[in-house]
């Protein structure tokens, strides 16, 4: 589909900006599609990396920490990190990769008036997309240990928990596409402060560490 420019409605700015982002749909599903097979592309596995990896990498921090931690039961710890890695994963995309939205996006804003966020988007869609494939080994892993979560009215949550997530991500990828389009060097800050977030994380750490009184305030951070 070619994307050429536009004549200017006449409309108030939100409702233009509505109607433009409706127009270029197209152009963002295209550029998610773009993502996810330059991520994979030439690999024999394909997408199924968005399971296997983050899977390795519990494995392999569980079998660690579960000896630190006198952890009794390792899968059920393996379960609880790659729970916590899926989730991890598409909040760190959101704050780090995010950042090259705009600057990614520049030989397209200057051939045709295309909305930024068309853009900014293109980062939290991709990175749900992995989500959902993560999300679906877990469940098979779970599957494959018998160790589901008890049953309650609590997991009727789930469902609405993924557009919440999504929601709450998309103005952190907004605002760090236009820091990382401004300022270079905060790509490089926030890959450290993420990686030392990620440490002092309940996604490392059980949440019962959390809970020892000198570690009140990280707690409640």
């Amino acid at each position: 589909m070619g994307y050429a420019n536009i004549q200017e409605r006449k409309l108030p700015f939100a409702f233009r900006y509505m109607v433009d982002l409706f127009t270029y749909r197209h152009l963002c599903w295209n550029l998610v599609g773009s993502d996810l097979r330059s991520r994979f592309r030439r690999s024999r596995l394909g997408i199924l990396w968005a399971v296997i990896q983050p899977l390795g990498f519990s494995l392999i921090v569980a079998t660690v920490w579960a000896q630190v931690f006198q952890v009794k039961d390792y899968w059920e710890f393996a379960i609880y990190l790659f729970s916590g890695m899926t989730l991890w994963e598409f909040f760190n995309t959101n704050v780090v990769v995010a950042q090259e939205s705009l600057v990614s996006a520049e030989g397209y804003l200057k051939q045709t008036r295309v909305p930024f966020f068309i853009f900014q988007l293109r980062t939290p869609l991709t990175a749900m997309v992995i989500l959902f494939c993560g999300v679906i080994g877990l469940i098979l892993l779970m599957a494959a240990l018998q160790k589901f979560p008890p049953p309650g009215l609590h997991l009727l949550l789930l469902p609405a928990f993924f557009p919440i997530f999504l929601a709450f991500c998309i103005p952190v990828a907004v605002i760090m596409s236009i820091i990382g389009a401004q300022f270079r060097d905060v790509k490089h800050i926030s890959m450290l402060e993420m990686q030392a977030l990620f440490f002092l994380s309940p996604v490392m750490l059980n949440r019962n560490i959390l809970a020892q009184p000198q570690l009140e305030l990280l707690h409640y951070i």
